[in-house]
């Protein structure tokens, strides 16, 4: 019988087809594959817990708990398969390379390796920490501490695990990635993020051919124990928090918005018919904010697309029924002028919403235009950004309206949010780093909520200034 890493792009297919056509394509298949497909990891994982096609190093930043050690050891054990060569796993210390990821009964890479194919083991040594295979392929655990010992091998994959926390991260990250040089030649980086190494993980995961993929605690409750959730629980809004269960960098060098900010909703459903899930009912008024990218060169930005909804809220400050607005998807994606319009449009008539906004500081003026060329029923709206106006100036009204409780997130949004807590000021962001997804969301709350109104900057507030906060 096959290994079922060898039919893996079959199940993969399968899973992304709509169900009606699931069940045709099951029916027909053979026993002997319906068994492979129920240990299939790619039929079984979430999305963001599968690596594309085409990368140079893959980049799993997640919570504790969130999947990264499943996600990984699958993936390469199935590079081990398929392409025979030196693999290198490497873990902050010896014990846990041995013990969790080699060899782990949940999500070490033995499991991983026997669940493909039975009988593809040729000789382990859990006292040498070491797998080979009978194609030929060998992987050698090896402890953080000792980057040296990297030194001297053609490896055709190397997967670090929990980088941000080497005591040495740098180094050994460096130093051993020109040994990669073999097979596929790939790097998988699983980690959760922490200060000491912030630096780092952001340099690797701004190189070219790094795919970065997040993930946070709470998408992998079914193989958590309920009592964790306690634990989380008691140190939310934390730096701490941030880290090890939303696998979020830690934002402590006085940027505007806050993690201990971000009020969290029920996601909204808008093909939902529940009055309290589906945003047509729920909401006021809906618009799509985009902060258009002017070119579509490989530095370039995204465009930002975020939909935001307005509805009257009790605020649990002040007690008072007033506004409030609520971020409800986020659509950015990098593209051409076609792509970015056409991707506006489809969230416009998702969510049913009563106009796009756009904004025109540089050259974004030509989208209206377009937008009335592809779709003349589309309602938009331009706003201009100042010239004398900063990004940072722009948003500090919205980040007044995060600490007032008058904005909530309807779920998570890992980029988006990253990208709130990494701003500082827009001299200080890096060529090419624009906070596109975040200038979005700026422009959109305050059409609905700002918009005729006077909000100073929170810092330095007083009773008089808002009395109703004491």
């Amino acid at each position: 019988m096959l290994g079922v890493s060898k039919n893996w792009n079959f199940y993969f297919q399968l899973a992304k087809l709509p169900y009606e056509k699931q069940v045709q394509a099951l029916k027909h298949m053979p026993k002997a594959h319906m068994r492979e497909l129920e240990k299939a990891w790619k039929w079984i994982s979430r999305p963001e817990q599968i690596p594309p096609d085409d990368f140079n190093i893959w980049v799993f930043r997640g919570g504790r708990g969130s999947g990264k050690t499943f996600s990984a050891s699958n993936w390469f054990a199935n590079e081990a398969l398929m392409i025979p060569g030196d693999y290198a796993v490497v873990g902050q210390v010896m014990d846990n390379v041995r013990g969790t990821i080699m060899f782990g009964r949940e999500s070490g890479l033995k499991r991983a390796l026997l669940e493909m194919d039975p009988n593809c083991i040729e000789t382990e040594s859990t006292r040498e920490c070491n797998i080979h295979l009978k194609n030929g392929s060998k992987i050698l655990g090896f402890g953080a501490g000792k980057p040296e010992s990297l030194r001297g091998y053609n490896w055709s994959g190397i997967w670090f695990d929990e980088l941000a926390f080497y005591s040495n991260a740098d180094s050994t990250f460096f130093d051993t990635m020109p040994s990669v040089r073999q097979g596929r030649a790939r790097a998988l980086v699983t980690t959760s993020p922490s200060k000491q190494n912030k630096a780092l993980l952001r340099k690797i995961e701004s190189m070219p051919g790094t795919v970065t993929a997040t993930s946070i605690s709470y998408k992998n409750l079914s193989n958590v124990h309920q009592n964790q959730l306690g634990i989380w629980k008691s140190f939310e809004g934390t730096s701490r928090y941030n880290e090890e269960v939303l696998g979020e960098f830690d934002n402590s060098d006085g940027g505007l918005f806050r993690a201990e900010n971000f009020r969290r909703l029920a996601q909204v459903d808008f093909n939902a018919t529940d009055y309290h899930t589906n945003a047509k009912l729920e909401f006021n008024r809906i618009v799509v904010a985009i902060d258009p990218n002017n070119s579509n060169t490989s530095n370039s930005g995204e465009s930002g697309i975020i939909v935001v909804g307005k509805r009257w809220f009790k605020n649990e400050l002040t007690g008072i029924d007033e506004p409030t607005a609520h971020i409800l998807a986020d659509y950015s994606m990098r593209g051409d002028r076609n792509e970015t319009i056409l991707t506006a449009i489809q969230a416009y008539k998702n969510w049913g919403a009563d106009e796009i906004v756009i904004e025109v500081n540089s050259g974004g003026d030509w989208l209206k235009e377009a937008f009335q060329k592809t779709d003349s029923s589309v309602n938009v709206k331009t706003v201009c950004a100042s010239a004398r106006k900063g990004k940072g100036a722009r948003a500090e009204p919205v980040a007044v309206c995060y600490q007032q409780r008058k904005v909530y997130h309807r779920g998570y949004f890992a980029k988006l949010e990253q990208q709130m807590l990494d701003f500082v000021d827009a001299p200080r962001m890096a060529k090419g780093l624009s906070p596109d997804r975040m200038d979005a969301l700026v422009w959109g709350v305050q059409t609905l909520i700002l918009d005729g109104q006077r909000t100073g900057f929170a810092r330095g507030l007083t009773s008089q200034d808002f009395p109703l906060w004491y």
